[in-house]
């Protein structure tokens, strides 16, 4: 079998040699012509490994810097196992240099004659006598790769978070939730080298205080096969590293806080019982850390719906979360991680809406109104770990089991209605409850083997997923429907299990010592069943039943089952990296549907889909660099979709599947450049990007709106009904442009991030048999200000202004400004008082006929004061939306339609909050481990 393997990697290599000869050729060699039948004589170049420890042999180092040559030119940073690669070295003595925060820097010669592992660099930390520092630190320091920023550098309060750190540093936003830094997307978060919080790494930002944080070094890690095979992949994902200061010193800290809410009317502040308590304590230090968090809150009820039918009781929101987190590195490479989380919830809410259809040919005016009304109430459990395990330097062992629990119970109020013409077609009015379980669990293994060729790895990947979940459910059915009484009471139950296996076996070959030929194969299973029964009665107490709903009772089984081959060839130099590929997808599927009283309906189909890839970026600098990229993907619709079996269990909202369905292809191609300027005084940094998208036989959605009582599938579908289906159109494309740039204005000690976009679509749609295209052209300009005035004055301004503009061919145009403005402040000023406030305005003006106009203002205030020797302590009185000029009306213009939307806000209070923070870093102690670490046991 072995001797099989070698022989199709031969092949291979065969196949791809004139690729690699056309890399080779590229270089410029000095060849010796004294005769020309003495071959080329090339240089023999080596391979040398290491790793860096602290005092202790198991205390390695993630993050350190290597510098060689006497001039100590920077190269590499150690990996999260402490272990660094340098390549490519010339035979001869080499000087090698490993520097830490902390530890003293240490130099070493060594003799290159073959490949080599040096074995462990120790440094030894740093002892500091008593000195003044007047210089101001630099902000950024550039060392290789990394891009090293200095915390000491910013003001900020001592209270502050790491949240209110990265905030401040050149290039990083948070944005809808996520850390961006120089606009990608940070994919992981390590302190001091580890990663943490499995289940929600952004939950650091509001744990660290940033009084603990001595560096944040943010760098493009590796994949985890690039990282262990020691052979560059070119697979890249931002990261950042938090060092915190003396990271070997245990840190106890923490916070707690408990805020009360005070009502307008002061008789109705104990009536609404309106408050927020949360608290959280952790240890941390090197090789351990330790979290545990929790908060209750109390919103009350929101306020009541504008124009709503409905004026009976609202709700309460409010809940309790709570969760722990845990990290603990062994020795030899061998460390395990975790994270419980948990909550409890009730809410309420309610929204309404108006839909006006455009004109077409079967009416003039075509209306849609709903509204509905919500109550929950939900629990849940998650549990996620991880078990990395480094047997020796060729083996490395990862396994990430998870679990989740939750259920809920749920009741809702919804009252619909279609007005044709000015003629109401129908009224529908529904009430359900319902209570549901769920139930998953899931895990991931991977094990990865190095040969003793550096770059030739073999990977073994395993996953399994199973779920659970039932759901027992009332519905009560009241409706006038084309002028006709009707009425459905049904009690329905659900049982779903879903069950998921997947396999994966990779492998790559280096061909020279740039070039490398990855392989790789996977095969799922997936199999989904569900057992849906409905019972119906006459009465809405449930007491005399009719009989089975043969339209809402059925079994469904879906199984699927797919083989992916692919196959990758990549490139990789210091400043360019090229890679092509692509995978096959084999698959079968077949869906079943069993029916009372009806035929079974099963579909089966076998699908291949193909997938290439291409990849390329080239460094023009260690300032600038270009990327492309270009994906394309055969995707083919699900045996849902291809099933004509009509969903009827919304009378006036009816779908159905498409026997007729083909495969999609879509593509997508991206350009960017990126520019970083960095000093020690400064960093700026400019990023284009340029995309296109399209798609061929795009399934898309067509809307039919009954215009009179139809038989479809032996079931009558009523006049006012709205019946969906999937379609294949062409047509669909988009491209997209949009530039940022970033700069200091350092007398002014602010920094400006101005951005700019366009982008333009083209959509296919159709309703009532009537194909529509939609053209949309939006442009936009964003402007942050970002302050670091002093760490008792802040403050931070962000604008966006865009336009729109859509054409359509059945319908007239339609175009939309629309205006934000965000600003906050913070000033800290006599006797540790605080006054700060924050302050967002949008705008829209809308045209589709007329001329629609809708604002928002909202400004929320808060002054307060700091107490103790350390500010711990700290009392607040915030007094939200001032202006009380909250719109509740949200208008937009879609293709087909306009859309009048309300929703419910909480309702206006004052909030006074009292937080104490605490945090303390250990000392050397007799009996302890080196400076502040805990004694065996301690976690």
């Amino acid at each position: 079998m072995q001797l099989h393997i070698y022989k199709i990697v031969f092949l291979l290599f065969m196949l791809t040699m004139p690729v690699t000869i056309f890399a080779q050729t590229q270089k410029k060699d000095t060849i010796r012509k004294d005769t020309a039948t003495i071959p080329e004589k090339k240089a023999v170049k080596y391979t040398l490994k290491g790793i860096v420890t602290g005092d202790t042999d198991d205390e390695t180092l993630p993050g350190a810097h290597i510098y060689i040559g006497e001039d100590k030119k920077p190269t590499t940073v150690t990996n999260a196992m402490g272990e660094f690669t340098l390549k490519d070295l010339l035979p001869g003595e080499l000087v090698i240099t490993a520097s830490f925060v902390g530890y003293q820097a240490t130099s070493k010669k060594y003799l290159v004659k073959a490949d080599t592992n040096i074995g462990m660099i120790k440094l030894l930390p740093e002892v500091l006598e008593e000195v003044v520092i007047t210089a101001k630190p630099p902000l950024i320091i550039q060392k290789g790769d990394t891009t090293e920023f200095n915390a000491n550098a910013l003001k900020v309060p001592e209270d502050a978070e790491l949240e209110d750190l990265l905030k401040k540093l050149p290039g990083f936003q948070i944005v809808d939730g996520k850390l961006m830094a120089n606009g990608e997307e940070v994919k992981k978060i390590y302190i001091d080298g580890t990663e943490y919080f499995l289940s929600n790494p952004m939950a650091a930002l509001q744990t660290l205080p940033a009084s603990l944080v001595n560096k944040i070094k943010m760098f493009d890690g590796k994949s985890e096969e690039a990282d262990f095979s020691g052979y560059d992949d070119g697979k890249r994902f931002r990261s950042l590293n938090i060092e915190t200061k003396n990271p070997n010193q245990l840190k106890v800290f923490g916070k707690a806080n408990l805020g009360y809410g005070i009502s307008e009317d002061l008789e109705d502040s104990f009536k609404d019982n309106n408050y927020n308590l949360g608290a959280s304590a952790n240890a941390f230090n090197k090789k351990q850390k330790f979290s545990i968090q929790g908060s209750l809150r109390n919103t009350n009820q929101g306020s009541e719906l504008p124009n709503a039918q409905y004026h009976g009781k609202g709700g309460n929101n409010r809940g309790k979360s709570y969760s722990v987190d845990f990290a603990n590195t062994f020795k030899k490479g061998t460390d395990i991680g975790g994270s419980y989380s948990g909550s409890n919830s009730e809410s309420y809410s309610a929204n309404s809406s108006i839909q006006e259809y455009f004109p077409s040919e079967s009416y003039q005016s075509n209306i849609y109104n709903s509204e509905s009304h919500s109550w929950s109430e939900s629990s849940s459990h998650n549990v996620n770990t991880r078990f990395n395990y480094s047997m020796n330097k060729k083996n490395r062992f990862y396994f990430t089991p998870s679990f989740s629990f939750s259920k809920s119970d749920s009741r809702s109020l919804n009252m619909n209605s279609n007005i044709q013409d000015n003629d109401t077609i129908n009224i529908t009015n529904s009430k359900n409850q319902s209570h549901s379980e769920n139930r998953s669990f899931g895990g991931n293994f991977s094990w990865m083997h190095a040969f003793q060729k550096t770059g030739r790895t073999l990977t073994l990947n395993g996953n399994i997923n199973i779920g659970k979940s039932k759901n027992n459910n009332t519905q009560q059915d009241s409706s006038i429907i084309n002028k006709k009484d009707t009425l459905r009471n049904l009690i329905n139950t659900s049982e779903s299990i879903s069950n998921s296996y997947t396999g994966s076996i990779s492998y790559s070959e280096p061909l020279t010592e740039k070039a490398r030929l990855s392989f790789n194969y996977s095969f799922s299973y997936n199999k989904n069943t569900s057992d849906k029964e409905s019972m119906s009665y006459k009465d809405a107490l449930f007491t005399e039943v009719i009989g089975i709903d043969t339209a809402l009772t059925n079994k469904i089984s879906t199984v699927r089952s797919s083989n992916n081959l692919g196959i990758r060839y990549g490139y990789n130099q210091e400043k360019f990296y090229f890679s092509a590929g692509g995978s096959i997808n084999l698959s079968r599927e077949e869906n079943k549907y069993e029916y009372l009283n009806a035929p079974d309906s099963n579909v089966r189909n076998n699908y291949l889909n193909l997938s290439p890839q291409v990849n390329f970026s080239y460094h023009f600098s260690k300032k600038s660099t270009m990327t492309f990229y270009y994906n394309g993907n055969t995707d083919s619709p699900r045996a849902e979709q291809l099933q004509d079996i009509l969903d009827v269990r919304d009378q006036l909202n009816i779908s159905t599947g498409n026997p007729n369905l083909k495969k999609t292809f879509s593509q997508s191609a991206s350009m960017s450049f990126n520019r970083n300027i960095v000093s020690e005084e400064n960093f700026s940094f400019l990023n284009v990007n340029l995309s296109f998208r399209n798609s061929f036989n795009n399934i898309a959605t067509a809307t039919q709106f009954i215009s009179k009582d139809t038989v479809i599938n032996g079931y009558q579908i009523l006049q006012g009904a709205r019946l969906t289906r999937p379609v294949n159109l062409n047509g669909q494309w988009g491209l997209s442009m949009n530039s940022s740039y970033s700069f200091e204005i350092k007398s002014l000690k602010l920094r400006l991030s101005p951005s700019l976009s366009y982008s333009y679509s083209r959509t296919p749609s159709i309703y009532d048999n009537i194909k529509n295209l939609t053209n949309s052209h939006n442009a936009s300009f964003g402007l942050n200000i970002n302050s670091n005035i002093s760490e008792n004055l802040d403050y931070n301004i962000s604008s966006r202004t865009s336009y729109t503009n859509s054409t359509s061919t059945t319908t007239e145009g339609s175009s939309s400004f629309s205006q934000s403005v965000n600003a906050s402040a913070k000033w800290v000023f006599w006797k540790e008082f605080i006054l700060a406030g924050d302050y967002s305005y949008s705008y829209t003006l809308s045209k589709k006929g007329g001329n629609v106009n809708q604002s928002n203002s909202l400004l929320n205030m808060e002054i307060g004061k700091k107490f103790l020797k350390r500010k711990q302590l700290q009392v607040r009185f915030k007094a939200m939306d001032i202006l009380r000029q909250r719109n509740l009306l949200n208008y937009s213009i879609q293709d087909l339609y306009t859309q009048t939307s309300y929703s419910t806000n909480e309702r206006n209070y004052y909030m006074l909050t009292v937080s104490y923070r605490f945090n303390s870093i250990g000392k050397k102690k007799e009996g302890r481990g080196p400076e502040g670490t805990p004694p065996p046991g301690f976690f």
